[in-house]
């Protein structure tokens, strides 16, 4: 056999194996897709039906002591996010697992309002050795609510659309709804035990060497945050206004204390001192909007909500506490009030009203070694100590120890519920019976 015709046996050959292992690859890349991508649409109201129990979620059948990583909690990524946006979270994705996923292989969970495009899951799947799941979001969870007054919500947005970022996006307040109110009922969270929500464009700077979801248990930590800015008042005009009325109705269900004074601008000593002079009439005010109305000719000025609010495109919540009757009752209230739609009211005020009213201090933890950036937004940890493990971290691009609310967070302590009552309401004597 002449050279010629060796040559041209090896490129047969050669070509022959390329094409069996792309064959190969692709039907066993197909086959792991389909093994973790599982998209179904729930039926509207029926969460308890069978899809929600048969679609394919993380840690069914999970025992720890067999887990591949001797993992003790049960935590994962949460994402909801659009397919134009694979690009940025692909760069999320490599971030987080850079600095902390890689060695311990959370799964992630991407969800959306629509099913995802086959590019977008090409996009991440490239991104990270751990398992992803994806899922559409079911229709009554992302669909305005029938106690909403369509004529008024165009009014609204139609007036606010230029006076602040997302005035006149629908999809915006869908979202905000859906992680105040709906996103520990998704099948594909319900063995979770902790969520880290991550957004599309986020970087993580510093390397985390131990693991928080374990952290977080062992303290019985619910709520997480890293950057806790003030919320931009003309969005949530009346939000403080409707968490009152609900604690007014509510007020024997709160907690004996609580972490409640991070919200109130006013110290309690000040409060009290102004309330000692105040009279109330109990004839004359019958109802929380008179009561509301009066008290705040004396107290509304010194005690009101100072805007604080944790940022929520970070996250690490207990699934517990979102779970809890009392959360639900409270976002419950919250909802029915129309505030997410007919002004602007944001998951972060919202979640972070409540979790401050019905959780004490020690049920908060501020990562303050978690560099992090978001649109323009960074956290870097002062500490030296903290700081060596970071990689592109400016210091003095940092946002959060200047301020307000890291610093009320940093002075804040637990308040009793009677307490609150009297700086809330200091003509209501009597609720504080």
């Amino acid at each position: 056999m002449n050279s010629r015709a060796k040559r041209f046996l090896t490129i047969v050959l050669y070509v022959t194996i390329l094409a069996l292992t792309y064959l190969y690859v692709k039907s066993t890349h197909k086959s792991w897709i389909n093994e973790v991508d599982k998209v179904i649409q729930y039926p509207e109201n029926n969460i308890e039906t069978q899809p929600y129990y048969s679609i394919k979620a993380p840690y069914d059948n999970w025992n720890n002591s067999t887990d591949d990583k001797n993992r003790i909690t049960k935590g994962a990524f949460v994402m909801v996010v659009r397919n134009e946006d694979h690009a940025t979270m692909k760069g999320t994705i490599r971030s987080i697992e850079d600095v902390f996923n890689s060695k311990y292989g959370y799964p992630y969970i991407f969800l959306n309002d629509k099913e995802f495009t086959n590019q977008f899951k090409k996009h991440v799947q490239t991104m990270t050795k751990a398992p992803i799941y994806f899922g559409v979001i079911p229709k009554y969870m992302w669909e305005m609510p029938d106690f909403i007054d369509l004529n008024k919500f165009k009014e609204n947005i139609d007036e606010n659309k230029n006076m602040y970022v997302h005035g006149d996006s629908t999809s915006f307040r869908m979202m905000s709804r859906f992680f105040s109110k709906f996103i520990h009922k998704h099948p594909l969270l319900r063995n979770l035990e902790y969520y880290w929500r991550i957004q599309a464009g986020v970087e993580y700077l510093c390397e985390i060497d131990y693991d928080p979801f374990e952290m977080l248990k062992s303290k019985n930590i619910k709520y997480s945050w890293i950057i806790a800015p003030q919320e931009y008042k003309l969005t949530i005009p009346t939000l403080w206004e409707t968490a009152r009325e609900y604690i007014f109705n509510n007020y024997d269900k709160l907690p004996e204390s609580s972490f409640a004074t991070y919200l109130l601008k006013a110290s309690t000593n000040s409060s009290k001192k102004k309330q000692e002079n105040i009279k109330f009439n109990t004839s004359k005010y019958g109802n929380i909007k008179d009561i509301a109305n009066e008290s705040s000719k004396y107290s509304d000025d010194d005690i009101d909500y100072n805007l604080c609010h944790f940022w929520s495109n970070f996250e690490i919540v207990s699934l517990d506490f979102l779970k809890s009757k009392p959360y639900q009752d409270f976002v419950d209230y919250l909802d029915k009030a129309g505030g997410i739609f007919y002004e602007r009211w944001g998951d972060a005020p919202i979640r972070s009203i409540i979790a401050s009213t019905l959780l004490s201090k020690s049920s908060f933890h501020w990562f303050e070694d978690f560099g992090y950036i978001h649109t323009g937004n960074t956290h870097c940890p002062s500490n030296p100590a903290l700081f060596k493990k970071c990689s592109g971290c400016k210091i003095t691009e940092s946002v959060v120890y200047s301020s307000m609310c890291y610093k009320k967070y940093m002075k804040s302590t637990d308040i009793s519920r009677n307490d609150l009552i009297k700086l809330l309401f200091p003509l209501k004597p009597n609720l504080q019976q």
